[in-house]
């Protein structure tokens, strides 16, 4: 098989994952009722993230930027300490939707793959819930969530449908 053969088949493949990486979206979201007059210019800025009930729970010190452009681009910033407590980073865009009334963060991830998150609690801007099909990420401006605020989401995705026993709190140090 010559160079050039064996290029054009990477070339190939590599198309093919874009586009079928593109076509990926979390399939079992269904937005659930998010909060109305949503400001993403209040949002943006740093959060921590408090607790979550995803996949990744070998992360700590989870820190997320998000900024806005003059083009209302949203850019997201995840900084974080992994299992071998290294930093990394990941960077995604993101673009806000309203649909049904709802409003929607959709965030674009390597290849083209597509999360939808509904915005389903968020208070004074200082405090936010956000539920990813099976996924849920509690945010805070400060490395500590409260108690009672504590208590009061868990009770909220408790009543949306979500185990939340198997949320888990993340190691802010």
């Amino acid at each position: 098989m010559s160079i050039f053969t064996c290029l054009r088949n990477s070339f190939l493949f590599g198309t093919l994952l874009v586009i079928l990486g593109g076509c990926a979206i979390n399939s079992d979201f269904e937005p659930k009722k998010s909060v109305k007059n949503f400001n993403i210019y209040e949002f943006s800025g740093s959060w921590y993230e408090i607790a979550n009930l995803d996949e990744n729970l070998d992360e700590k010190n989870i820190k997320i930027n998000f900024s806005i452009d003059k083009k209302d681009n949203i850019k997201i910033v995840k900084n974080y300490m992994d299992s071998k407590n290294s930093i990394a980073k990941r960077e995604y865009s993101a673009k806000i939707v309203n649909e049904n009334n709802n409003t929607i963060l959709e965030v674009f991830r390597f290849l083209g793959v597509k999360e939808r998150f509904s915005i389903a609690k968020i208070d004074g801007y200082k405090y936010a819930m956000l539920y990813g099909g099976d996924k849920i990420h509690i945010l805070s401006r400060t490395k500590t969530l409260p108690e009672l605020m504590k208590v009061v989401y868990l009770n909220h995705a408790k009543k949306d449908g979500y185990d939340v026993s198997k949320i888990q709190m993340v190691i802010q140090e």
